[in-house]
């Protein structure tokens, strides 16, 4: 992964967002005697994402979409499943009744990063999976929305450090994990191959230090450019300005 020569403005000031209401509810916490355990404290009361909801609503507004259409309202972004009854997602694009894109905005901050890789990866393509199926079967009518990924992982020693990976019971084969050693790697993978299972549409990693406002990209099919680019024709396809 490479550092970003031209930022995105929205994406700086979400990153800033990010990091500044995580120190805020993690305080907040401490000063009501409710402090969770580790990291989790600055994540539950939730909105530590609300900066890359705006970049999403921006894109489907540039797309030629009503700003009402970008749904994030907790109580409303709720979809049904195929292997279960519903499921919670971060940002869903609903125009005219036409359900046209859903969203799934997460994050991994250390000082933990293996089993939790672990976590967010069976959770990614559990979620993907079923979503999927709800569509296939005719749970979720209409045409296929556009489905995308976006992780912000902490750029950090541990997310960039080499890492031995587990050995296997059986051969690995010469697949790409085996010289994928530090979790930014790994991620990169996920993303990747995400998107060539057809389990998402799009998917990007973004990498920023503790308390900045600045991030890295990968330069592969996982960029944010690339996202937002495919994000946007879909949305002008689906229901926005064909311009």
């Amino acid at each position: 992964m490479t550092t970003n020569s031209i930022a995105n403005p929205m994406v700086s000031d979400a990153i800033k967002w990010f990091w500044q209401y995580r120190d805020q509810a993690a305080a907040a916490q401490v000063a009501a005697g409710k402090k969770d355990q580790g990291e989790r404290s600055a994540v539950t009361s939730g909105k530590h994402m609300d900066g890359f909801l705006k970049y999403v609503s921006y894109i489907a507004t540039s797309a030629g979409l009503p700003s009402a259409s970008v749904i994030t309202d907790r109580n409303r972004v709720v979809l049904p499943g195929y292997m279960r009854p519903s499921k919670r997602w971060d940002v869903v694009i609903l125009h005219n009744g036409v359900l046209l894109a859903v969203m799934e905005l997460k994050s991994h901050i250390g000082p933990s990063f293996g089993n939790n890789f672990n976590n967010r990866t069976e959770e990614a393509i559990g979620s993907a999976s079923d979503f999927q199926l709800a569509c296939q079967n005719g749970v979720i009518k209409g045409p296929k929305p556009f489905l995308g990924y976006l992780m912000l992982l902490e750029d950090c020693e541990g997310s960039t450090k080499a890492r031995r990976s587990d050995r296997t019971i059986v051969p690995a084969g010469t697949g790409a994990f085996q010289n994928a050693s530090s979790f930014e790697q790994r991620y990169d993978i996920l993303c990747q191959r995400l998107v060539s299972a057809k389990l998402y549409d799009a998917a990007t990693l973004l990498l920023s230090s503790r308390n900045s406002g600045t991030y890295r990209e990968s330069p592969s099919s996982t960029s944010l450019t690339l996202f937002a680019n495919n994000l946007q024709k879909h949305l002008r396809g689906a229901g926005g300005s064909k311009a």
